[in-house]
């Protein structure tokens, strides 16, 4: 509104793409997305910079000019000179151009042509090819470049990650604003890189969620960004205390265990719940949370070397995904989230052999998504106790924050609580279940 510039960043591709999704009714040309383009996800190339100079009016320049190579090369291959006929000459089109293309052709000195193909004696084709072909080359990277600079230009919002930022694109350029979402994920020291680009910035983040991944955690520099500016200016900050996302059971447990009792839900919340269509299944409800204990039931990880599979749940978790389906919920709709990367693994392959499209992941790739359904598969069961590095990394509060938290309609967690109860957090986690929301299936099985 106010024409401002303004650099939208975030830890991970997914969360821009989110965010992106949700600026839809901004025109096309206002919006620039930054970033390896297979990262980014398809429906949104159109925000990239490939796409952008594609689309920039003087881009048949550079068309012109590859087709001129293309037709180069073929002579190049097919030039003979003791041949009497050759196959291919350059033949000019006669074409109106725009403003800013013929001025681009004059800086550059380009013939601003079009070109086709037409049969001619070999004789009378020059056969300097790579020395033209070169030069063409050098003209298509300048002209590249003062598009992507008119692009640019013409960019009100541009999103990146906070690495991306980095891009020899943005070197020179000033915002307005920079807005960095997910910035209790960023370090202060990749922080800097977006927000030396301004003198106003906005940080979006949540400091009971996951933090940066560093060996040093004492360390300023390697502290969230998000974290190190509450502690530094307190007044400045503002918790946002109504949550939009969930059904009220489900944030009330993370308010109670994370937030001190302030998170509320928003009164529409209460909306949200699933409505099955058959709720025969033994394992699926319509309630909001659902706690499946395997414990005594034996259903033990498989031993490995580090980490940690088990086939007993991931079974119960495709049971689920099944009903789920039968029961009108779409893929997409359905999440699936699990500490160890070789359960990720496993569950995913189970998936792909009965063609489900359903997102599974660990929790770090899980932040900044949603879905009406989540399915947590903890994993570890055993008849050996859990270590102090195994009780840490179940239940450090941020993951599991994070985890309940993506589900819009309904939680359901698969836990062996007669082992992941020696875990503090984890068992105050449990604890907030009600019993008339926990299937023993040991029960089930006498």
């Amino acid at each position: 509104r106010n024409n401002y510039r303004i650099l939208i960043t975030t830890h991970t591709h997914i969360a821009i793409d989110n965010i992106l999704e949700k600026l839809g009714e901004l025109p096309d040309d206002r919006i620039l997305r930054i970033g390896n383009k297979d990262k980014i996800d398809s429906k949104l190339h159109k925000y990239h910079i490939d796409s952008k100079i594609r689309k920039h009016p003087s881009y048949h320049i550079i068309h012109d000019l590859e087709l001129k190579n293309k037709i180069l090369l073929k002579q190049k291959e097919s030039y003979d000179p003791f041949l009497e006929e050759g196959e291919y000459i350059l033949v000019e089109k006669k074409h109106h151009h725009s403003l800013l293309r013929r001025i681009i052709s004059k800086f550059y000195n380009i013939n601003n042509n079009e070109y086709t193909i037409k049969d001619i004696d070999i004789k009378r084709i020059t056969p300097n090819y790579i020395d033209e072909i070169s030069h063409n080359n050098d003209r298509i990277n300048e002209i590249k470049k003062i598009i992507t600079k008119d692009v640019y230009q013409q960019s009100q919002i541009v999103a990146s990650t906070v690495l991306s930022s980095s891009s020899a694109l943005t070197k020179d350029m000033e915002f307005d604003y920079v807005i960095m979402d997910e910035a209790s994920q960023v370090p202060t020291y990749l922080a800097l890189i977006p927000l030396l680009k301004t003198d106003r910035f906005i940080l979006i983040g949540d400091d009971m969620q996951l933090q940066p991944i560093t060996i040093n955690h004492d360390s300023m520099l390697t502290t969230s960004v998000f974290n190190h500016m509450i502690k530094k200016y307190p007044k400045d900050y503002t918790f946002l205390n109504i949550q939009y996302r969930m059904n009220p059971q489900i944030s009330e447990i993370s308010s109670r265990l994370y937030y001190d009792n302030r998170l509320k839900s928003h009164s529409d919340n209460i909306h949200k719940k699933l409505e099955l269509e058959d709720d025969k299944h033994l394992l699926l409800d319509e309630s909001p949370i659902t706690l499946i204990d395997t414990s005594n039931v034996e259903y033990y990880q498989l031993n490995t070397d580090g980490g940690c599979i088990n086939e007993h749940e991931a079974e119960l978790v495709m049971s689920i995904v099944d009903a789920l389906i039968e029961n009108g919920i779409g893929c997409d709709e359905i999440g699936i989230i699990t500490p160890y990367k070789k359960q990720k693994i496993y569950i995913q392959g189970l998936l792909a052999d009965r063609k489900m499209d359903v997102e599974c992941d660990t929790i770090y790739r899980f932040q900044g998504r949603e879905k009406d359904v989540i399915i947590i598969s903890f994993c570890k069961s055993s008849r050996s106790l859990l270590n102090n590095f195994q009780k840490k990394f179940l239940s450090q509060e941020n993951q599991l924050n994070v985890s309940i938290t993506r589900a819009r309609k309904k939680l359901i967690i698969i836990a062996d609580r007669s082992l992941l109860d020696s875990a503090y957090n984890t068992r105050e986690l449990f604890n907030s279940i009600s019993v008339f929301d926990t299937i023993y299936l040991e029960d089930l099985f006498a």
